[in-house]
């Protein structure tokens, strides 16, 4: 939480926030809608023996990708 300030831009991150390691968790398998729940998340990080580090970069996979072009992408 940032106490109400006022939060960064994207053209205001520094550049080397984005020059991480990263993990990438597949959450393919759950259906349109399902939020993923810290159990979830900790269960996807043990399934590639991975433990996070400050500053990883966590990329999510998921179904959304099937939908981009058709209407239903934003929804």
């Amino acid at each position: 939480m940032n106490g109400g300030e006022r939060a960064i831009t994207i053209d205001e991150v520094p550049l080397d926030w984005c020059f991480r390691p990263g993990v990438k968790l597949d959450f393919t398998s759950f259906e349109d809608g399902h939020v993923v729940t810290k159990d979830e998340m900790a269960d996807a990080l043990e399934m590639i023996s991975y433990e996070l580090q400050p500053l990883d970069i966590v990329l999510i996979n998921t179904n959304a990708g099937a939908h981009y072009g058709h209407d239903s992408y934003l929804a």
